[in-house]
């Protein structure tokens, strides 16, 4: 194949030349074949014959381009050697017009010398043309009796290099040796002593004219009244070359040439060191008995012609351009029902279609919803739609129409629906708040999620499923919608102790997503910090019986070790009728808020003055609010009228 760069070289040449000089040149430019030249530096190999080479081993920096030549007839040392040239690059189809070759000379005795440079019709990496001492005599000589002196020659090597070459290019090489000196005892070589020394072998060759290819252009199933381009490869033309079209309707009744047919044609044009021509057809349709015609075209650029592919997926088909009938079948269906492939994103492909009149299918998906936020496609081409941003958690469905590409637009009526359910996103870590010495308070943060989300929840620490309650556990997981679970008050917890949480969620069809992140929380401590003691009366039955009141006295407390020293808190006397402290019938008889300071191990007095109402009491009093405890006394009052006072 030519270079760009030779390509633009010679049709910069041949435009510059007269048209007198153009025409006298031979045929007309448009079945002109575009001339090229190739440059072939020798091949560093030493492919030297004779003994005399030995003795001149040492010039230079490169002696494997060294060829020595000498006169045999007056010295029996043998010499001479072959130069070998690579020519693979040369098309094996080209027709070789020139030869040169460029050499540097050096002779020895500084007068000229008269040589021959001869070629070889075989490899001369033969061995036995390493071997035979005048292997170079009988051969065809290239140079006969040419005077060299030194210093740097280009010679045209004339028609027996021409030809020798020509049929050197199946085998890929081409050689020529140095084979005479005209006086005895002397030397010349050719020799390469620098790299822009080396003999160089420059060709000068035509290609033939050829199409490497020809083709419709995308799309092939069109409409009459459509433009379609054709488009053909090709090679070893001029740029002025201007190609001529056919078109052929194919079917099995023969082919038939569609007469005066709409084209638009290009010459040639150049791509990324390619060529090409182009044409481009208004369709038309072509009666017949045999259905919808396949059309193929023929192109001719210069002496060279070629038809379309016959690829069955690339031929050309052309429809009628008054369809009224939409695509089959109608309504479509769905080869693949809409499925979720992420939180938020649903898939679906619908089941291939086609148009009885060739025209072509066009495919929208509709999307239905009651909470919205899904999208309907476009009208196009493709089988597959994914609808995207989408809720986590959620139900869509989802209808699928056709049309078809005729002027008409003919559309198919709507499938039936399909439902899906996107996959649920993974819950953000829950709120753990407002610890006890035996609760917690947990609840689910507001996500991407649906309404229609459910959601487990998992105590870490203890490995169970909490309930609504937050008191029962399961061994199962326990699913709900955010509002159903609302505030969790998990309780029967241990004092002092971290504890993890953690939630998942699954949508309408039970597809669950992995544990999200935990979200943690600490009770608090057991040991109280004020709690209340010494619990005592003043009075007596006299005072009861008269409508006396009385005194209750408690001692608070702050705890030994140090607990909070300071802050507020709240002391109530509580009534109890059976005795029992903290039955459902307890009732407060007085409360006081206080906001004072206590030393570790501190104690303060307080009373409180009570008229009994004449029946038998128990009295316990309580200490919260402080450091968020509840602290009873340890000992009750027992006021029993029908005796005495008693303290227990």
């Amino acid at each position: 194949m030519m270079r760009p760069e030779n390509r633009r070289m010679w049709a910069t040449v041949l435009a510059a030349l007269p048209l007198a000089v153009m025409l006298m040149a031979g045929p007309a430019c448009v079945d002109a074949a575009v001339p090229r030249t190739k440059k072939i530096e020798v091949t560093a190999a030493p492919y030297h014959t004779g003994t005399v080479f030995s003795d001149y081993s040492g010039w230079g920096a490169n002696p494997a381009y060294l060829l020595v030549g000498q006169n045999p007839d007056f010295d029996d040392k043998t010499a001479g050697g072959w130069m070998r040239f690579d020519i693979s690059e040369i098309p094996d189809s080209a027709v070789i017009q020139k030869v040169y070759l460029t050499f540097s000379v050096f002779d020895d005795h500084g007068k000229g010398a008269i040589v021959d440079l001869t070629g070889l019709a075989e490899d001369p990496l033969d061995a036995i043309y390493h071997t035979r001492s005048y292997g170079l005599r009988n051969n065809p000589r290239y140079l006969t009796n040419v005077a060299l002196t030194n210093g740097i020659w280009r010679s045209n090597l004339g028609s027996d290099a021409v030809g020798h070459l020509q049929k050197a290019l199946a085998g890929n090489w081409f050689a020529a040796g140095l084979y005479y000196r005209d006086k005895p005892n002397f030397f010349v070589c050719i020799h390469g002593w620098e790299d822009d020394e080396r003999p160089v072998l420059e060709v000068d060759y035509l290609v033939p004219e050829q199409i490497l290819n020809a083709e419709w252009q995308k799309p092939f199933k069109i409409i009459e009244g459509d433009v379609v381009t054709m488009l053909a490869e090709v090679d070893g033309f001029l740029p002025d070359v201007v190609p001529t079209w056919e078109i052929w309707e194919h079917d099995a009744a023969g082919d038939d040439r569609i007469k005066n047919p709409e084209i638009k044609s290009h010459g040639v044009y150049e791509e990324n060191g390619r060529y090409f021509v182009k044409g481009e057809w208004t369709a038309r349709w072509h009666e017949d008995a045999h259905g919808d015609p396949e059309y193929f075209f023929i192109v001719t650029v210069g002496s060279a012609s070629a038809r379309s592919t016959e690829d069955k997926d690339k031929q050309l088909h052309v429809a009628r351009g008054n369809d009224q009938q939409a695509p089959i079948p109608n309504p479509p269906a769905f080869a693949t029902r809409p499925y979720a492939v992420s939180p938020t994103a649903v898939s679906m492909t619908v089941a291939d279609v086609t148009d009885p009149e060739m025209y072509g299918v066009e495919y929208r998906f509709l999307c239905e919803s009651d909470s919205g936020g899904c999208s309907n496609s476009e009208w196009s081409s493709s089988l597959t739609f994914m609808d995207a941003d989408l809720s986590p958690g959620a139900r869509y469905g989802y209808r699928v129409m056709t049309r078809d590409k005729s002027p008409n637009k003919n559309e198919s009526e709507q499938s039936a629906i399909a439902y899906v359910d996107t996959f649920a996103a993974m819950p953000l870590a829950p709120i753990v708040k407002n610890p006890t010495p035996t609760s917690l308070d947990l609840e689910i943060r507001e996500d991407r999620n649906s309404a229609a989300t459910q959601y487990a929840v998992i105590n870490v620490t203890e490995n169970n499923y909490l309930s609504k309650s937050g008191r029962d556990i399961s061994a199962q997981p326990i699913w709900r919608t955010r509002a159903e679970w609302g505030r969790i008050t998990v309780s029967r917890l241990t004092p002092d102790t971290h504890y993890a949480f953690r939630i998942k969620a699954r949508n309408a069809i039970a597809t669950e997503t992995t544990w999200g992140i935990t979200g943690s929380g600490m009770t608090l401590s057991k040991t109280p910090d004020l709690y209340p003691e010494n619990l005592g009366i003043r009075g007596s039955k006299r005072h009861l019986d008269t409508g006396g009141a009385v005194r209750i006295e408690v001692d608070v407390a702050n705890h030994p070790t140090g607990g909070l020293a300071s802050g507020p808190w709240q002391l109530q006397w509580i009534l109890s009728g059976n005795r029992q402290v903290g039955d459902q019938d307890d009732v407060i008889l007085h409360s006081q808020q206080y906001n004072e300071t206590f030393a570790p191990g501190q104690k303060r007095h307080y009373t409180y003055d009570w008229s009994p109402d004449g029946h038998t009491r128990c009295i316990a009093v309580l200490v919260t609010g402080h450091a968020s405890e509840t602290n009873t006394s340890n000992n009750v009052v027992l006021l029993d009228l029908s005796q005495s006072l008693v303290k227990q």
